[in-house]
């Protein structure tokens, strides 16, 4: 299946409010996997949340993590490694 996947959080800012949708990374269908697989797991990292999960890749599997930035509003780290 060829296309890009793309990993977004869905904030609530209050009751009524209209909701934001924010890309935190866009898988290239590459070495970072293409397909996602099951729910993420999050996690507390020494800096603030960290999302684990795994995305399909040819014949691999790709397991990742995405570790929210030092800074509000800064990109999320992408690490990922072939299961």
């Amino acid at each position: 299946m060829a296309g890009r996947f793309f990993l977004a959080l869905l904030t609530f800012t209050s009751y009524g409010a209209a909701q934001t949708l924010t890309t935190l990374y866009s898988f290239t269908g590459g070495s970072d996997g293409e397909v996602p697989l099951g729910n993420l797991a999050l996690a507390a990292g020494p800096n603030g949340p960290v999302l684990y999960g795994a995305t399909f890749s040819g014949t691999s599997n790709v397991v990742f993590s995405l570790t929210a930035p030092a800074s509000p509003g800064g990109s999320w780290t992408y690490a990922g490694e072939a299961a």
